[in-house]
């Protein structure tokens, strides 16, 4: 297999298949969100722990979601 065909490399392509949550207009505007795509993380209790803009390679390896993961389960682990 080429290895080119299995990389996905559009951000679009890379949450293919993965959880999405789609939220009313209302939470928008509960964050102020008027910057897309919007990154908004919790930690395992659900607390928002990070709520900023995405940069444009944040789903890439090693990349902001990767980053702000660490740093949750670093500073409030699950129990």
């Amino acid at each position: 297999m080429d290895q080119q065909l299995a990389i996905k490399s559009t951000p679009d392509a890379r949450l293919e298949d993965t959880p999405t949550v789609i939220v009313p207009m209302e939470t928008l505007d509960a964050f102020a969100a008027v910057d897309f795509p919007l990154i908004i993380a919790t930690d395992h209790n659900g607390i928002v722990r990070v709520l900023q803009v995405a940069s444009d390679d944040a789903l890439g390896p090693g990349g902001e979601i990767d980053q702000i993961v660490m740093h949750i389960l670093a500073t409030w682990p699950p129990d």
